[in-house]
């Protein structure tokens, strides 16, 4: 993790009433690399959260995934393997275990720039290759071909513990859930249970399921909402989500790409989409 100046944010935990606490704090090397960064300290839940949310969301868009893992070398049986390994790896994220995320997060990603209003991700094309296709990737890349940019808009200016994306208050078109305490309550729930996978609290959807008494398909289903859109999640806190944004809805099998969220709920014209979010077909 990074400042976009170039200064390093380091992990570092804090415990208060046995509970543990993760964050990144900023190690500048001089005053105005400490002036000018961001922030001076994240939550590692939170920055990892997003993290996560955008690489769902783009290994859930074939056109993006295309566009930056195609090699001119690739036959179309390559391509649709390429696309069926992100389809099955998207299907099976909420049923991994913290290990599991951690290992795949650390093969793709080569490093997370965090800016003023937007953060980016650097990905190993070849390593990413290699993790879909289950093997290693005999295709060769310069050092500068071999790197994916993906990037979020988003404003680091904590509202609560959370880090947002940013949004108009504004925004025409959006309207209150009729059920929005319940709304609440659900996402909260989700990323209560998703920060026990990430920090190892928990290692699995069957333990959570045993504690709250609930199945593990319960479980399964709401800690999927934890990758709502951050838009779409910032408007059901603020009374304004789109009306069809219900709690029924939000647990029908919700798609992990954030524009086909925001599709199915009809909330384009209600909120800022982030500019560099790549398009699926018919957008």
């Amino acid at each position: 993790m990074y400042s976009d100046s170039g200064a390093r944010y380091t992990p570092t935990h804090s415990s208060k009433r046995a509970k543990r606490y993760r964050y990144y704090v900023l190690q500048a090397a001089t005053p105005q690399q400490a002036k000018i960064a961001p922030v001076g300290r994240i939550s590692a839940l939170d920055l990892e959260g997003l993290v996560l949310q955008r690489l769902l969301a783009w290994l859930s868009d074939p056109l993006a995934l295309l566009d930056a893992l195609s090699h001119p070398d690739d036959d179309a049986a390559l391509a649709q393997t390429l696309l069926a390994a992100a389809y099955d790896r998207c299907r099976a994220w909420p049923t991994l275990d913290a290990e599991q995320v951690r290992e795949f997060v650390r093969t793709v990603l080569v490093k997370v720039t965090i800016g003023p209003a937007y953060i980016i991700m650097a990905l190993s094309k070849s390593a990413a290759r290699a993790s879909l296709l289950e093997g290693p990737d005999k295709t060769f890349y310069e050092p500068e071909d071999d790197l994916i940019e993906l990037s979020v808009e988003a404003c680091l200016q904590r509202r609560g513990r959370a880090i947002w994306l940013v949004v108009s208050r504004d925004a025409p078109g959006a309207v209150s859930s009729q059920d929005e305490r319940r709304l609440v309550h659900t996402l909260a729930q989700a990323h209560q249970w998703l920060g026990q996978l990430l920090s190892g609290e928990v290692s699995s959807l069957h333990r959570i399921a045993a504690a709250v008494g609930r199945s593990e398909r319960y479980v399964s289903k709401v800690i999927r909402t934890a990758f709502l859109a951050p838009d779409l999640v910032e408007a059901v806190l603020e009374g304004r989500a789109p009306s069809q944004l219900t709690l029924a809805e939000l647990t029908k099998e919700l798609p992990w790409d954030w524009n086909e969220q925001r599709r199915r709920f009809a909330a384009v014209r209600g909120v800022n989409r982030t500019p560099r979010d790549p398009d699926p077909p018919g957008v």
